[in-house]
């Protein structure tokens, strides 16, 4: 079965901003909000399993992710727009649970508006 790249990075970054922690959270992700996302995406075969989701986004290089995801936020917004979205990202290291991996967060802020 075939899926779209674009649909895989959506799937990825919304299951991530909202919390998930694995490849098979991100999958249940899917499967829970596939309405939501078909509004972004295409979706024409339905959620990747987790392991094809895992193996392409294995196959991505991090910096020219990053670099990508800068650009797309900078398109999202017009050089003239005074509203600002900042984005932090954290791992929590050292948990009580050593065989755990560690805890994520992301959060975005509009600055002109104050929300979170």
């Amino acid at each position: 079965m075939e899926h779209k790249l674009s649909d895989i990075l959506l799937l990825t970054i919304c299951a991530v901003i909202s919390g998930a922690e694995g490849w098979e959270d991100i999958e249940d992700f899917g499967e829970t909000h596939l309405d939501f996302l078909k509004q972004y995406g295409d979706f024409e075969n339905g959620i990747p399993v987790h392991d094809t989701i895992a193996r392409v986004v294995s196959c991505i290089s991090p910096a020219k992710f990053h670099e990508c995801f800068i650009n797309w936020m900078r398109d999202c917004h017009s050089s003239d727009d005074k509203d600002v979205i900042a984005i932090d990202g954290k791992t929590l290291r050292h948990s009580y649970d050593k065989s755990a991996a560690g805890e994520q967060f992301m959060s975005l802020v509009r600055s002109q508006q104050c929300t979170v």
